[in-house]
């Protein structure tokens, strides 16, 4: 019987990067055919090791004994998190995600086996200094519910054993597995970055690949700013990683030192998607052992743990971008909302003094829609600006004119929101939660202080490289200002590059502050402007459609930023996207299940390939969490868990589109495009939201799009009549 298993950083970074089949977790046995590492047993320990491995290597011990893998509800995750939080003690780069909720007391930490949404509570335990071996980490203990991390004796006779059958390991011959006793037990599965961009070296990209106007945003010096425009798949985020790469192998082949920051707004499209594309150009990831060149890739928030050591002190961000913390957050909202409506001072006042457009929303059969408003206004001004009720902030809140696209409130509408809100942030802090937003207020707060204008010019960056620049709010985008070096950019412009699509912001936080083209929320200077209009991930069809979708947008006043779509397909012509109606919504899923399942199993590259995306949020609990797609799908239910893709296989994905921006398919079924979520008395800045998930999601597919409408939410929303009467949508 297997007790524990060791492993060395090379087997960590190797299985990290693998589809783990359920196979391995009955004998814990890899047919490795490509012969990556060494594997074998000492007694009752096993052993995955690199060719040249040595004593000094730190390795991840995993007692058996007390997280029994084979047993746990969800087995393959849980063998994943371990490798994360590995990988994290080896390499200060990688960041573990708030949503696993990391508990710290020394050394040891403790995280969420699963989910937060699981119907479990399983809690893993980790001692990442055992014994005083620096670098090393064992993984000791598995709890159900919390508990206090010195509650569990790690079993230290077993630690020592493992790290005395380590010598013997790595001198003795490799065990040979053959495919019947591995069952090949891993499949080494190819970043998603490099599976999007394919594996095209930077010299190929820079002669023959890249478009002109590419190549004109990855040559602009380092000098100034520069924003780059383009609708989905025009290549924004392959050209902020060839700039990237670029700049470091032109600064490694000088001699020139440079600290180069590429920001995203998530975790995961910085690690599945960005590295994935540098990998898929420098296989051999030769920028990473550059001597006076270094290049962050990450999250303001993975750059506010280095700054501020969140983790450490046991905070935990509330993640707005994946489900969990968003249904929190409408939970909370709509407690606070009942505390505030009931108050007898608001009862007297309310029929007189409230606006039309919120008094209409606070009628009970619209409390969706006026949540999502709420939630809305305070991602875009009241969390962004760090708003406090009672604050100089909150006075000039109250009384100042709201830009044209904001939510229509009047002086009593804003008083009453600063209550909601006030009742909202404090049950986040009774529940030991502080929003992203407060966090980064934090962070801007450091980034002024005495302490960072000493360590800046060692700390900061020459430039910074910005993804998805749509979904940084003002308060985020503040903070890049400060992170340059004292002596980055000239003359006051600092080199700071923004890939950006507004029409891709699901809320208005990318909206606010943004009605000049130079985008002076980040005090960068004048910016110039690089326009992509050449698209490569959809066909002609769709691109037309997308086109169609375009037009119904409300016309918003940004300066040329809202402009209209431009995007040329450089694929070959395939099928006209389709329109699908049906009775119910029971209907609807049980016909798109059906046909997603058998594409997954036909189509070439599996599930991983087709995508259902809901455009409704309540609706989308209820499919993903429904017995009948039980084994059929992969949800995908935040941004963090894009690497969850790889087990896709024969099950088709379901997510949303905010949950998959950034990734493509080769068909996609959007359901629920119903009249229900798009109508316009929901308020104008409602349906332009829902029209940009709508956008989001659509541009997702590359040869076949399907859109699916039930009757039972008062069918298609009508803003598709347009594409219907164009013959860029068809019905099916």
């Amino acid at each position: 019987m297997i007790e524990a298993l060791v492993l060395d950083q090379s087997a960590i970074t190797l299985f990290s990067r693998s589809l783990i089949l359920d196979s391995f977790l009955d004998n814990f046995k890899i047919h490795d055919s490509s012969d990556r590492l060494k594997q074998g047993t000492q007694g009752t320990v096993r052993y995955f090791l690199a060719k040249n491995a040595s004593l000094e290597t730190p390795i991840l011990v995993l007692n058996l004994k007390q997280i029994d893998l084979k047993s746990a509800p969800d087995g393959r995750k849980w063998f994943q998190r371990i490798m994360r939080v590995a990988l994290k003690s080896m390499d200060k780069n990688i960041v573990i995600p708030a949503a696993w909720a990391p508990y710290h007391e020394g050394s040891r930490i403790s995280i969420y086996a699963e989910g937060l949404n699981s119907t479990t509570d399983y809690r893993l335990y980790f001692d990442t200094c055992p014994r005083g071996d620096d670098g090393s980490v064992f993984a000791f203990a598995v709890s159900e519910g919390p508990r206090r991390l010195d509650e569990h004796e790690p079993e230290w006779d077993l630690y020592r054993r493992a790290k005395e059958g380590l010598l013997e390991a790595i001198v003795a011959e490799p065990e040979v597995v053959t495919p019947e006793d591995g069952q090949f037990g891993i499949t080494l599965a190819e970043p998603i970055g490099a599976q999007i961009a394919g594996m095209i070296s930077l010299q190929d990209w820079l002669a023959r690949r890249a478009t002109v106007p590419q190549l004109k945003f990855i040559a602009s010096p380092l000098t100034g700013p520069v924003r780059l425009k383009g609708a989905a798949g025009t290549g924004k985020t392959q050209a902020i990683a060839i700039k990237a790469l670029k700049e470091m192998r032109d600064a490694n082949e000088a001699s020139r030192a440079l600290r180069l920051a590429v920001i995203t707004h998530s975790e995961a499209l910085a690690d599945e998607v960005i590295l994935g594309m540098l990998y898929a150009m420098d296989p051999a990831s030769e920028w990473e052992h550059f001597a006076a060149q270094h290049l962050f890739v990450g999250t303001l928030y993975k750059l506010a743990e280095r700054l501020l050591n969140y983790e450490g002190k046991g905070l935990k961000p509330l993640s707005l971008d994946g489900r969990e913390g968003r249904e929190l957050q409408r939970i909370l909202i709509s407690d606070a909302i009942d505390s505030v409506r009931t108050r007898p001072d608001i009862l007297l006042t309310i029929e007189e003094s409230a606006g039309a457009e919120l008094k209409r929303l606070l009628d009970p059969e619209n409390s969706d829609h006026l949540i999502s408003e709420i939630m809305n206004e305070f991602a875009s001004i009241i969390d962004a600006d760090n708003i406090q009720k009672g604050s100089i902030e909150a006075e000039r809140y109250l009384k100042s004119d709201r830009e044209g696209h904001s939510f229509s409130l009047n002086e009593w509408d804003r008083k009453f929101l600063l209550d909601v809100h006030e009742i909202y942030s404090d049950e986040l802090l009774e529940q030991d939660f502080m929003s992203m937003d407060q966090m980064i207020s934090d962070l801007n707060k450091y980034l002024a202080s005495h302490a960072w204008r000493r360590l800046r010019q060692e700390q900061g960056f020459d430039a910074i490289l910005v993804d998805e620049y749509h979904f940084f709010n003002r308060n985020e985008a503040a903070s890049f200002h400060h992170l340059f070096k004292a002596t980055a950019g000239i003359d006051g412009n600092l080199p700071l590059f923004m890939a950006y699509d507004l029409k891709q912001g699901t809320s208005d936080a990318g909206l606010v502050g943004r009605t000049s083209p130079q985008f002076m929320a980040t005090r960068a200077g004048h910016s110039d402007l690089v326009e992509l209009t050449e698209v490569f991930r959809s066909t002609p069809e769709i691109a037309a459609f997308l086109q169609s979708i375009d037009g119904s947008f409300p016309a918003l006043d940004l300066e040329g930023e809202w402009s209209t779509y431009a995007g040329k397909s450089q694929l070959e012509h395939g099928d006209r996207p389709t329109l699908k109606t049906f009775a119910t919504n029971q209907a609807l899923i049980d016909h798109v299940f059906r046909s997603a399942s058998e594409s997954a199993h036909s189509i070439d590259g599996g599930g991983r390939q087709v995508a259902v995306i809901c455009l409704n949020e309540r609706l989308f609990d209820v499919y993903r969490q429904a017995g009948r797609g039980k084994g059929l799908h992969v949800p995908v239910v935040s941004r963090e868990e894009m690497a969850e893709l790889k087990y896709a296989r024969r099950k088709f994905v379901l997510s949303m589109p905010e949950y998959v921006a950034g990734l493509q398919f080769e068909e996609v079924h959007l359901i629920n495009v119903d009249e229900a979520d798009f109508d316009i008395k929901h308020g104008v800045n409602a349906q332009r939201r829902m029209i940009s998930r709508l956008y989001l999601g659509a541009s997702r597919a590359r040869n076949k799009l399907y859109l699916h409408s039930a009757n039972e939410q008062r069918g298609p929303a009508k803003i598709l009549t347009g594409s219907l009467s164009n013959g860029t949508l068809m019905q099916g």
